[in-house]
């Protein structure tokens, strides 16, 4: 039987794997964009068309908020926001 603190830990630790996955996704993905399109086209002098950039920053996007989420949103700082909550209505 798991103790209900050492569960909020190991989901926690899960939150923090799936976003370390989820940023060497985007590492893997993004350098074999930008070399697909150096080799491609750049390599030939073709800078017609800088499409890489929009992924990218799309999915840096995405990976930044979940960044956030990961480890932002824990429960330090939901604590942390309850307290000041208390304070302000002279609960604490």
């Amino acid at each position: 039987m798991i103790h209900i603190g050492e569960q909020k830990l190991r989901n926690e630790a899960k939150a923090r794997v799936a976003f370390k996955a989820h940023a060497k996704n985007y590492l893997v993905v993004n350098i074999t964009i930008w070399l697909g399109w150096f080799i491609l086209r750049a390599r030939h002098g073709q800078y017609d068309s800088f499409w890489p950039v929009y992924p990218t920053l799309g999915w840096g996007l995405g990976l930044v908020m979940h960044y956030l989420g990961v480890y932002y949103n824990s429960e330090k700082a939901i604590n942390k926001e309850l307290e000041k909550l208390k304070k302000e209505r002279g609960l604490h």
